[in-house]
């Protein structure tokens, strides 16, 4: 479960390396965040993204949560 979350929010090795890559063929959510925010000073968008990815988190770790406490029996 957190290797899923890590590489959810994977920012810094990809834009340190790429920067999103050749035609953005590495860009992901966080990337596509930053971008809209910082560089292209869109933050309503970048905010939106960010708002996203919080939402694929999250609907992630709730169904992980339910079945680890029902696998030890914490219903």
């Amino acid at each position: 479960m957190l290797s899923v979350i890590q590489s959810l929010k994977a920012f810094d090795i990809i834009y340190g390396l790429t920067g999103g890559g050749p035609s953005q063929s590495t860009q992901m959510l966080a990337l596509w965040a930053f971008t809209q925010s910082m560089q292209i000073f869109d933050f309503g968008r970048g905010g939106a993204i960010s708002v996203v990815l919080l939402i694929i988190t999250v609907a992630i770790v709730i169904p992980y949560l339910r079945w680890s406490m029902r696998r030890e029996g914490r219903t």
